[in-house]
């Protein structure tokens, strides 16, 4: 009877140590899985696509471009076709965003393309700000008859007093990058969005998701943009601005800001779009519709990415 004891005593020890083990390599193998995975599958690289917007032509005595469709020889004879003008360099590549960003996180910046997954210890997650300007960094100036004029490092230091984004763990760590000077986005042009693009790629390994705030009556096109010029883009890229200023009591900024944040700081949204009053918008679907209300953007033949509400949906 002893001897019939021990044998279902040491079946049952054994039996209880083949599970334990089982369980010991299970949550190894899924740690080495998890904090290994970039060495198997490394991240996709950023792409960025030159476009050449120096190919477009003028006609002379007049302000409308005319594209060189040389490839296309029945399109006009050569008596009729209209004479190509070389256009000038500093005329179709002018920008009104004097000095790139460059690498805005230079030291002691961990790569933010491979999180430390051990033990469920994850890295918070690292979001770059770059502020052309715009109706959300305009204040009042007295030297202009308190007109609104954009304010330089009025932005810089209200995150750094923003308790909603410094307190919360969940909110990621901000760092704000302004171009100098602040200008309205009706100068922008195609030379400003290459130097917001390149700005992203030489920014892209150190941050897990950028946000851009500019001006509203651009803002679909700078989008639009650099959806096509930001290639292989697994992060993504948030547009916001605002119809009142930051500065204002009663302003639609601070939630738009937030908002672009959060999302920012998200995986799931690894594009271009903007953020706008209560919904996330594809970029390159998106359009301005009213200067009056704070829903100033839509997208007519693309349903939102995302709508806010008590949640967001």
């Amino acid at each position: 009877q002893n001897i019939s004891d021990f044998s279902m005593i040491k079946a049952l020890y054994l039996g209880v140590m083949k599970v334990v083990v089982c369980y010991i390599l299970f949550v190894l193998l899924l740690i080495v899985d998890k904090s290994c995975a970039w060495l198997l599958k490394p991240p996709t690289a950023l792409s960025l696509r030159q476009y050449k917007f120096t190919s477009v032509s003028f006609r002379p005595h007049s302000d409308k471009p005319f594209y060189d469709d040389s490839a296309d020889e029945d399109k006009y004879s050569e008596d009729d076709r209209p004479p190509i003008v070389p256009p000038k360099e500093s005329l179709m590549m002018e920008t009104a965003i004097s000095k790139p960003a460059g690498r805005v996180c230079r030291n002691n910046c961990e790569d933010a393309s491979h999180p430390n997954f051990l033990f469920g210890n994850e890295r918070k997650k690292r979001v770059l700000v770059l502020c052309t300007g715009g109706t959300l960094t305009m204040a009042k100036d007295p030297n202009n008859g308190n007109a609104l004029a954009p304010v330089e490092g009025a932005l810089t230091h209200y995150l750094a007093t923003m308790t909603e984004i410094s307190d919360d763990p969940s909110m990621p760590d901000v760092v704000a990058h302004e171009y100098s000077p602040l200008i309205d986005s009706s100068d922008m042009g195609p030379g400003d969005w290459s130097i917001l693009a390149q700005d992203i790629a030489d920014n892209y390994l150190d941050f897990d998701g950028f946000v851009v705030l500019m001006g509203t009556d651009t803002m679909a096109y700078a989008a639009s943009a650099l959806a096509f010029m930001l290639e292989n883009l697994g992060k993504p890229v948030i547009f916001t601005g605002s119809q009142i200023p930051l500065m204002e009591p009663y302003n639609d900024a601070r939630k738009n800001l937030i908002m672009a944040l959060i999302f920012a700081s998200r995986d799931n949204i690894p594009e271009v779009s903007i953020f706008f009053h209560d919904r996330l918008l594809r970029a390159c679907r998106s359009t301005k519709v009213n200067t009056s209300l704070l829903r100033a953007f839509d997208s007519p033949n693309q349903e939102p990415l995302a709508k806010i509400g008590i949640g967001i949906e």
